[in-house]
């Protein structure tokens, strides 16, 4: 169970710091053979490398200046759920399908999200879920409630 522990914070370590490189094959790397991105936020799912190098290469191709660094790393066995901080600017290519494209822009943005991380025996990334308002990130409209607002104590509305 440790090594489970290690291994998938390890993978979700790693899913960070590539996720933040030009490099689409050394991302996709992280992942089985048959291993499996679902992107909630476009309701996208891609299975093997190659389909989960070319979702990291039009992210990378679409959002410039993308950086996202681990706030927490929580992990339960194989599986790992980091919650991270995203910045970046929605001014290259568009995203989303061929059907339904969301086109750039030109806005920055700062946003959180979330990605459960699951690894096999051997430390490959097996799927992750990755969780974020699509709204913020890339459009780069202000969420709701900023992270610097000061919320009122419970009870007090």
């Amino acid at each position: 169970m440790s090594s489970d522990r290690n291994l998938a914070e390890t993978a979700a370590r790693a899913w960070i710091e590539r996720f933040n490189r030009d490099d689409a094959a050394a991302f996709a790397d992280l992942y089985a053979a048959d291993g499996v991105y679902i992107d909630l936020a476009f309701g996208i799912e891609r299975q093997g490398k190659e389909f989960v190098a070319l979702l990291h290469q039009r992210w990378r191709g679409a959002v410039s200046a993308f950086n996202m660094e681990a706030e927490r790393v929580l992990v339960d066995g194989p599986v790992a759920v980091v919650q991270y901080k995203a910045q970046g600017r929605f001014d290259g290519s568009p995203l989303g399908t061929a059907e339904r494209p969301l086109l750039p822009t030109m806005k920055s943005f700062n946003a959180r999200g979330v990605v459960v991380v699951e690894v096999n025996q051997d430390g490959l990334i097996t799927s992750t879920s990755d969780y974020y308002d699509r709204l913020i990130m890339p459009n780069g409209e202000e969420p709701l409630i900023r992270s610097d607002s000061v919320l009122p104590p419970p009870g007090s509305r």
